[in-house]
């Protein structure tokens, strides 16, 4: 890899003459103290934006008239922004799914001109031209207001239509070869050197990425990715297998910055982004042109909203699969049904039943591996139809199942099936080599030919193989649709276009071939399957009350790992792939979490994990394996973190690995949670049609909700759920990093004696309020925020919501009526001796929260109806610790206006004795007088 001042210093070793580097004075070339634009500047205007160019220089700016002394995008002065230049690579960039991209920049040009510059077909269109010592090209940018395209909303439609987005300017960099050649194309501007960025699909090691250089092409995400030695060892021996901090099956050439700047850029050719020089982005694309848009948003969940009306936006998932826990079960018929029987003698909640090995299994060096043909395999799963019928009818249990792009040749065929091997090499429906015939592949010990998605033929014969196989005939109610990140640079597809090109979107062409299956499938009129389900207490159960309700094609779901930038569109679910079953941050739990906060920002709304993590090694040097502990604690992270709650047995079935059904506390542990996620439907529910509508993801970071408080920007150890879910989930073992302390009455034993618990550090931001779900507890975080030190024994991961939050008073009533807060209080206990923030620094002064806290306060929904007992719930809770406080919270949280105003009776404001504040009416939160507001509440 060649950095960016490597990259410079070549140049001139090449003699080609670089331009004046940018002076930290530059701005003001331009602008006076109030941000006015100097005269000799021209400018136009495309809607809400103004851009701004020099005509004796090649620097442009662009500013939104919203906001006008904030920059949006602007070049580097005395610098070329279009450069093209030639590189080589040593290795194929993709090579069996494996990252191996390891490119040369042999040269790049240095001089740039702006030749004209015009008003075209309502577009600004700047012409120039850009040399070097041996290669010479003209350009041409264009820019115009964006649109959002609008897909027609049934299969009657044959169009799409467009509407103008006034927050998005649309841009377009066309460069023509005049002399020598290039194959790269770079785009340089200005970055402040404070800036953050944050986002390029789902990172899953560094939130901010700012001094890093990412590419973007989709891969596997490797197994290790950093963590040592296994991640060493695979890149040495399994043709970098292990991957690193980059490698990611969903990568977007997309961000936002901790300035609320935000570009998206709709390549699909390989990208990187080089954010390690101080003032500057070096955009580069493997092709001739660049494609994207400026985007303006005020916030961090505007600019989100911003991008996914590019990228597209996921909708509510099925009520059926917010119902309980999707048990992922492998072993054929006998032993899934045992494991059925075994969960629900222990009262777990299950909306459905993953079977992922429904096609058989083969053995091999590697374990057992599924047989990539997609039909059921009736010797590993005799009497499937009866088994799934019986669990639907008798329990509302639902079954999914699996498939992948990939076919193989998987020996003997069970009799009355198909060989879809043969069938595709036959008929050519696989991508081709380009020595000529189909393209074989490894993984591990499987070789494999992979769907051409050019190939229309080909797409209906997969397609009529998910609805016929997989929901027709057995009865799936949805499946993973694995892999999509394999495509090969140099294969031949049927549609012509250039495999280099089309990599990045093969993820959304298998997308939204699932999409098309399920859309086309009227399960109603070709399946006898019934599900028998009431809503009782909060979840669902098995006997009576809803009806037999036929499953409606509406109904099945598809989840992916792999995604490229319009995956969101076509696709009913993510998850985040294969973690190790490990805690650490470059592919365990840890992992988890950063990737899903950064892949909400690129539109994946509605994600999940496998519970539990999935890779394992239980043999050599590279030994993980899952420990009980870490599978518990995933579980309660799920709980409050994913939008499926689904196990997986893992990679392997050692008897070494942890499993959901391995004992009586790990079966309770798992019931008990598969409980409150099912409690917590109806506001996921409220989450997803966000998602729908806005594009907001359910778990978004600290900073989408607190960005006023500059410690909440960094932190990755905690996140919302909705905005009225602070959740700080158990991340690293008891005892490891200084993060166990010794407590008492831990859930899961204890008797009184002292034994280890773990400790999370919770960060409460600035001006905010919270209530510890398990004590009822309320601590405020103060002017400049705060640290609290929580206790967490198994079962209790730190959980917080705000006093005037309905779900989360809910969600307590419903630990309290089903007595899961008993074990960890008695009495209120407040100890001060931790840390604090103080402008920006912290201090020794904090909360600390332990099994022995909770409130006194005893109000139980159930006993009153809804109106009254919130009210009088928010009020006892309010009335002992913060009546003061209340103030301040309206006044940093304008929320509160939609969240309570169907609760709170018209006494508020007199309850509240409101008048007693008006002299502390700060005008800078609110043009309003504090009066006229509150008179509005």
């Amino acid at each position: 890899m060649i950095l960016s001042r490597s990259r410079r210093l070549w140049k001139s070793l090449l003699t080609i003459v670089m331009l004046q580097s940018a002076k930290a004075g530059s701005y003001n070339r331009y602008h006076n103290e109030e941000g006015i634009v100097h005269n000799h500047l021209s400018s136009t205007k495309f809607g809400k934006f103004q851009l701004f160019w020099d005509s004796f220089d090649p620097y442009f700016f662009v500013i939104h008239i919203d906001e006008p002394h904030k920059i949006l995008f602007q070049t580097l002065p005395s610098q070329s922004f279009i450069t093209v230049g030639y590189a080589t690579d040593s290795n194929p960039p993709i090579v069996d799914g494996n990252f191996k991209a390891n490119e040369w920049v042999l040269f790049e040009t240095g001089y740039q001109s702006i030749d004209k510059v015009e008003i075209e077909n309502d577009c600004f269109v700047i012409h120039g031209e850009v040399w070097g010592l041996v290669t010479r090209a003209s350009f041409v940018m264009r820019f115009s207001i964006g649109k959002e395209e609008i897909l027609p909303s049934s299969s009657s439609s044959s169009s799409s239509s467009f509407k103008e987005l006034s927050s998005q300017l649309a841009f377009e960099v066309n460069v023509t070869p005049i002399q020598g050649t290039f194959n790269r194309v770079f785009l340089n501007y200005w970055s402040d050197s404070k800036e953050n960025f944050y986002g390029f699909g789902s990172q899953f090691t560094h939130w901010n990425l700012n001094g890093r250089r990412i590419p973007i092409l989709c891969a596997e995400n490797g197994i290790g990715r950093g963590a040592q030695p296994i991640t060493s060892l695979l890149n040495l021996l399994g043709d970098r297998a292990g991957g690193d901090w980059s490698t990611t099956y969903a990568p977007k050439p997309l961000y936002i910055t901790n300035f609320n700047r935000s570009i998206v850029f709709e390549n699909t050719e390989m990208m990187f982004f080089d954010l390690r020089d101080d003032d500057a982005v070096i955009v580069e694309v493997w092709g001739s042109s660049l494609k994207g848009r400026i985007i303006y948003g005020r916030s961090m969940l505007d600019l989100i909203t911003e991008i996914t009306a590019i990228t597209g936006r996921m909708k509510p998932l099925p009520d059926w699969t917010q119902q309980g826990a999707v048990a992922g079960l492998e072993g054929g018929t006998a032993e899934v049904t045992h494991l059925v029987e075994k969960l629900l003698s222990h009262n777990v909640p299950l909306a459905a039943v993953w079977i992922q090995d429904w096609v058989g299994l083969r053995k091999a060096f590697d374990g057992d591996r599924l047989k990539w043909n997609w039909q059921l395999d009736n010797s590993y799963y005799p009497k499937w139809s009866e088994m799934t019928k019986y669990w639907a009818e008798k329990h509302g249990i639902r079954t999914m199942s699996y498939i992948n792009p990939f076919f193989s040749e998987n020996g003997e065929v069970v009799e009355g099936s198909r060989n879809l091997y043969r069938e595709g090499i036959d008929r050519g429906y696989f991508v081709q080599s380009p020595q000529g015939g189909s393209y074989k592949m490894h993984s591990g010990s499987i070789e494999f030919c992979m769907l051409d998605t050019t190939n229309p033929t080909a797409r209906r014969w997969m397609i009529d193989i998910m609805k016929k196989d997989m929901i027709q005939e057995s009865g799936s109610s949805g499946w993973m649709a694995d892999f999509g990140e394999y495509l090969p640079f140099d294969s031949v597809l049927y549609g012509g276009q250039m495999a280099s090109e089309y990599h990045n979107r093969y993820p959304e062409e298998w997308a939204k071939i699932n999409a098309i299956a399920i859309q086309e499938s009227s399960i109603a009129k070709t399946s006898s399957l019934k599900i028998n389900r009431k809503l009782t207490n909060g979840i669902y159960t098995k006997e009576g009350g809803m009806g037999q309700d036929y499953v409606e094609d509406r109904e099945v779901i598809h989840f992916q790992r792999s995604a490229g930038l319009k995956s969101p569109t076509y696709t009913s679910l993510f998850w985040l792939g294969d973690q190790l079953v490990s805690w650490d941050e470059h592919d365990g739990l840890k992992s988890a979490i950063v990737g899903a906060l950064s892949g909400g920002i690129g539109g994946h709304s509605i994600t999940h994990t496998d519970i539990g993590g999935y890779t394992m090694q239980d043999k050599g040097p590279m030994l993980y394996v899952r420990s009980k502990e870490l599978l518990l604690r995933w579980i309660e992270f799920s709980a409050f973190g994913s939008a499926l709650f689904r196990s997986h047995v893992g990679s392997n079935t050692s008897p070494l690995n942890s499993q959901i059904y391995q004992d009586e506390e790990t079966l309770t542990h798992f019931a008990h949670f598969s409980r409150i996620f099912a409690h917590l439907a109806e506001y996921r529910g409220v989450l997803m049609t966000d998602a729908e509508v806005k594009g907001w993801p359910l778990m978004r970071q600290m900073a989408a909700h607190y960005a006023h408080d500059e410690n909440t920007w960094e932190l990755t150890d905690q996140y919302m759920f909705g905005s009225e879910l602070l959740i700080a989930p158990v991340l690293n073992p008891v005892g490891s990093e200084s993060k166990a302390r010794v407590s008492v009455n831990a859930r899961n034993g204890g008797g009184g004696k002292d034994q280890p618990v773990a400790s999370v550090k919770v960060y409460l931001p600035a001006r905010s309020v919270w209530v510890h779900l398990w004590t009822g507890q309320t601590v405020h975080a103060g002017d400049n925020g705060r640290f609290v030190s929580v206790d967490a024994p198994m079962g209790y991961p730190p959980v917080f919501y705000p006093p005037y939050s309905i779900y989360g008073l809910k969600l307590r009533e419903f630990v309290i009526a089903n007595n899961y807060h008993a074990t960890y209080s008695d009495e209120e206990v407040f100890k001060n001796n931790g840390y604090t923030s103080t402008d920006g620094s912290f201090q020794s002064q904090n909360t600390v929260i332990s099994p022995t806290a909770t409130s006194n306060s005893e109000s139980l929904l159930t006993k009153k109806n809804n109106q009254n007992s919130v009210q009088t719930h928010v009020k006892e809770g309010l009335s002992k610790h913060m009546k003061e406080e209340a103030v301040s919270l309206i006044y940093t949280c304008e929320a509160i206006i939609g969240e309570i105003s169907d609760y709170i009776a018209p006494d508020w404001a007199e309850w509240l004795g409101i008048s007693q504040y008006v002299s502390k009416w700060d005008s800078s939160y609110y043009s309003t007088p504090l009066t006229e507001f509150i008179g509005a509440v």
